[in-house]
């Protein structure tokens, strides 16, 4: 069996468990097991079969347990397990995956599991002596001990992330040991355990490691709590059906949803996992419209300070520069994405991940400190010029800790002589870093665990995209993220003021089919909001169901007339399905409500046109053209208009005036129209070549719009075989000159 073959085999085994179809389930899970050579799963999985076999004979002698859904589901999750082992065991052997050939490499190497209890004891002693260390003033005598036990401490840390990572299936004891070990680990390597929970459970379903992760949700610090409520929602994403048959998982869960403010932390954490899946929409806006800008001011720098220390600018010169209109408009726009949370960084720094610190997992996962000892090799030959910078990087509120690394790797690339003058620029009283010790100081609790969790998504994110063998693994941004449909989550997620923000979110993010979906459940709830409606019409709308949208509009409008921007859309989704008489009623109004919008009138006029009612359109675009002074936007229409009531003449004198400015392939081909109803032949096939020229069309393209245009021509009561005759001579013209 191949990869898909086997996943496919797993999750069919899930599926006939959860429907109580058992005896297709042992089947499966025996063929599955086939697939293995370990024997000792045929035998717990023929003890589970004897225990079906006889509630089955009991049941068919009318013998009531009242115990016999309890057995059945404790039958249910024995058999979750087998299949569970039997499944890995095939992946450990087989699968290509960098997961499962790890697993391998570390079994054929006989690498010793690790000891938890030693390895706290590592933590408590190294922290010991370097409380001690702090107190000597020798710094030249104590700083090799320093970074050799910090190396420890952090080699320690990936010891501990590697055993729960690749770790078996617990059991209670585990748990327990685990849940030890944790309480002597530092910060940094709390905060790292999350992910390897995270990234084994999304190898395969563990009771018991579940349960530590929902411990972890309800830790003291917001560093490990804010971590594992956001993997505890990608978790859900995918074991929320099968955590259903767990009763003390969901007892637990439960009281964490009682905890005060859970709500909306949970609601906050699903709102930056829908911004971060939609981070390719602001990646193209900073490759397609920021950066260019940024590039341009990077140009004006050159060619202004040609010759100069470019980290020695004077702050006035550059304060002129930044006076450019556009310039300060792409950095105000630039600066308020980044206070909403938005990644702007993604794209430069996906380029700054080739460094061999990126090749260990852990590391892509560690929070940023300063005594980390790759920091310290950076900085070790002047730890008064890496102070400054490490100051800054550690405050900012904007990088997370994966792109903090990169920066300080990527320092490592600059010439020593322009470093101390660079990191002095940025010192400690930068804007970003005043921010931060401000909210510091204003103990803005909720505003630095939004941040917590924001930025550790961003390094989800980094990792699940750019991690070198990120293939490997169960992207959950390319998933639907709609927790509103998982049912551990749903009841939090479906309150009114939860849904509210996120059907925002979802139109925000152009999400416009969940948008909708949320609306309509919000409308099922308050009939008559003005909001909802609005908001989900205009999610009907750019999903082209404009029939559906014009009747929401309607039912806003009712509640509230004459709102513009109403009007507007409806008169749109109306034009979208031909419904021209109602979209001219809309443009009536609308022009009622600003007459001084000479684009109402003008849609009125093209409403007209549309209906045919030339008459009425020709005067509406004359009172425009009156009003508001010529322009080629009313010549078209003035020009066909005119020719449709056989006023040649007329039109002859638009044409004459569009073709004189920048004609278009359309104006050349009514221009050939016009010719044509005039009988001037020679001057048709003259314009229908130079609308062909403009068109990019191949022959036969517009060949299918040529003729479809000449059915318009019928009104002109033109002789037939004339007009036979006039497409072949364009045939023959065009076909010559290819």
């Amino acid at each position: 069996m191949n990869q898909k073959e086997i996943n496919s085999l797993y999750g069919k085994i899930f599926q006939l468990l959860a429907e109580n179809r058992f005896r297709e389930a042992y089947s499966q899970i025996a063929y599955l097991i086939q697939q293995n050579t370990d024997p000792s799963l045929f035998e717990q999985l023929n003890t589970q079969e004897s225990i079906y076999r006889n509630i089955l004979h009991y049941g068919m002698q009318g013998v009531q347990d009242p115990q016999q859904e309890n057995i059945l589901n404790h039958m249910r999750l024995a058999l979750f397990s087998i299949a569970d082992k039997a499944y890995r065991a095939w992946n450990a052997a087989y699968s290509s995956r960098w997961y499962d050939a790890q697993w391998r490499y570390r079994k054929m190497n006989n690498k010793p599991a690790v000891n938890l209890v030693q390895l706290a004891r590592v933590m408590q002693d190294s922290r010991e002596e370097l409380s001690m260390l702090a107190a000597s003033k020798n710094d030249f005598v104590t700083a090799p001990r320093r970074l050799q036990l910090h190396k420890q401490m952090a080699g320690a840390e990936a010891d501990y992330f590697h055993s729960i990572l690749f770790s078996e299936a617990w059991n209670k004891s585990d748990r327990e040991a685990y849940q030890a070990c944790f309480s002597e680990i530092n910060l940094s390597g709390q905060a790292m355990a999350v992910s390897a929970l995270l990234l084994s459970l999304q190898e395969c379903f563990d009771e018991y490691k579940l349960h530590f992760l929902m411990d972890l949700c309800l830790n003291e610090q917001p560093q490990v709590s804010m971590r594992a409520l956001t993997a505890m929602l990608i978790v859900l994403l995918q074991h929320d059906a099968r955590m259903a048959y767990y009763p003390a998982l969901k007892a637990q869960w439960s009281l964490i949803l009682d905890v005060p403010q859970m709500s909306s932390r949970l609601t906050v954490i699903y709102s930056q996992l829908l911004r971060a899946k939609f981070n390719d929409l602001i990646t193209k806006k900073m490759q397609d419209e920021l950066l260019p800008e940024m590039n341009k001011l990077s140009e004006s720098l050159q060619d202004k300070f040609e010759g100069q220390d470019k980290f020695s600018i004077d702050k006035e010169d550059l304060n002129e520069l930044f006076s450019d209109g556009v310039m300060n408009d792409a950095m105000q726009e630039f600066s308020e994405l980044q206070t909403q949370g938005e990644d702007v960084y993604m794209s430069t720094f996906s380029q700054m991940k080739f460094y061999p610190f990126f090749k260990d997992i852990q590391h892509w996962f560690v929070p940023f400190y300063q005594e980390h000892p790759v920091l310290t090799e950076i900085f070790g030959k002047d730890a008064s010029e890496g102070l400054g910078l490490l100051k800054v990087v550690t405050g900012s509120m904007f990088l997370c800790d994966s792109d903090k690394y990169s920066f300080c790797l990527n320092m490592t690339q600059v010439p020593e002589q322009y470093r101390a003058s660079m990191i002095g620029n940025m010192g400690a009283d930068s804007e970003q870093f005043k921010e931060m010790m401000e909210m510091e100081q204003n103990g803005n609790k909720q505003l630095k665990m939004e941040s917590i969790s924001n930025l550790y998504i961003q390094d989800l994110y980094r990792f699940y995209r750019l991690f070198p063998s990120h293939r490997d693994f169960a992207d959950p941004f390319l998933a639907a993220l709609d927790f509103f449909s998982v049912e551990a989550v749903k009841a939090v997620f479906m309150e009114e003021d939860n849904l509210k923000k996120l059907a925002a979110m979802y139109l925000k993010k152009q999400q416009y089919a969940s948008a909708s979906r949320l609306y309509e459940y919000l409308l099922a709830q308050a009939p008559d909001h003005y909001d909802y409606l609005r908001s989900l019409a205009y999610a009907y709308e750019k999903q082209r169901y404009y029939n559906q949208a014009a009747d929401t509009y309607a039912k806003a409008d009712m509640l509230r007339s004459d709102q513009l921007w109403v009007l507007k859309r409806w008169a749109y989704c109306c034009k979208q399905v031909d419904n021209y008489a109602k979209a001219l009623q809309l443009y009536q109004r609308l022009a009622a409500l600003q007459s001084d919008q000479a684009s109402h009138l003008m849609n009125q006029a093209h409403c007209l046109m549309q209906m045919k009612d030339y008459d009425a359109a020709l005067n509406a675009y004359y009172k425009v053209d009156f009003l508001f002074g010529e322009s080629p936007k009313t010549w078209r229409p003035l020009a066909w208009c005119l020719l449709m009531k056989k006023q040649y003449e007329q039109s002859s004198t638009y044409y004459d005036k569009i073709l004189a400015a920048q004609a278009t392939m359309e104006d050349y081909l009514c221009y050939g129209h016009l010719k044509v109803a005039q009988a001037q032949y020679r001057a048709a096939v003259d314009a229908y070549e130079q609308a062909y020229r403009l068109s990019a069309m191949n022959l036969q393209d517009f060949y299918r719009r040529f003729d479809q245009d000449w059915k318009d021509l019928g009104i002109f009561g033109l002789d037939k075989s004339q007009l036979a005759l006039l497409s072949d001579a364009l045939r023959y013209r065009l076909e010559e000159r290819v």
